[in-house]
């Protein structure tokens, strides 16, 4: 688990663009859905070596200023209340073309990963059972009114080494207890489609 206690967010140029526009849109998108504590941008696969067991990890990093990355694995310092969950968006495969007009100016399109954690007993006490769909429900409002989201292609929930797919994490722990009760988390991927930087 993440050690950071309230990092903070750089939400990178004052008017982004390109796909740091698309991505910035998701990100303010989640950050206003009640139960999410911190919506961070784009993730980086930075990586480093464990001190401990002297392997190479790739760990999912946020830019947050001053050449500084922030981890943004699961970390429950985070929640507060009824605000108790995290979100972090990673870029998978590469931009391609939706429409190529060199003089006039491109559509591109991506697909990117929505990676959220919570604890549900934080988001709501009363309820002593796994309420996913709820959930689920509230992120694909946010994201099917959302211009730039072209599709919704899939979602994944049930294993952790798929919904933090691409990362590498120490020892067992993380595979055994992080998405079991409180705990729940998701996969959402999905194609923006915008206009190229010019």
């Amino acid at each position: 688990m993440s050690t950071y206690t309230n990092p903070s967010i750089n939400t990178g140029a004052t008017v982004p663009i390109g796909l740091d526009a698309a991505i910035e849109s998701i990100r303010s998108g989640i950050a206003g859905i009640a139960w999410v504590s911190k919506s961070f941008g784009r993730a980086w696969a930075v990586k480093e070596k464990d001190p401990v067991s002297e392997r190479i990890l790739t760990i999912p990093k946020c830019y947050t200023a001053e050449g500084d990355y922030q981890n943004v694995l699961p970390n429950d310092t985070l929640f507060t209340g009824t605000t108790a969950a995290s979100s972090f968006i990673a870029v998978i495969g590469e931009e391609s073309y939706e429409s190529f007009q060199p003089h006039t100016g491109s559509v591109k399109k991506a697909d990117l990963a929505v990676i959220v954690w919570a604890n549900l007993k934080m988001i709501d006490s009363s309820k002593t059972y796994i309420f996913n769909e709820q959930l689920k429900k509230d992120l694909e409002a946010v994201l099917k009114v959302n211009s730039m989201v072209s599709s919704i292609n899939s979602w994944v929930e049930e294993k952790a080494e798929k919904v933090f797919e691409g990362y590498d994490f120490t020892g067992d722990q993380f595979l055994t207890e992080y998405l079991m009760y409180p705990y729940w988390g998701c996969r959402v991927e999905l194609t923006v489609v915008y206009d190229e930087s010019c």
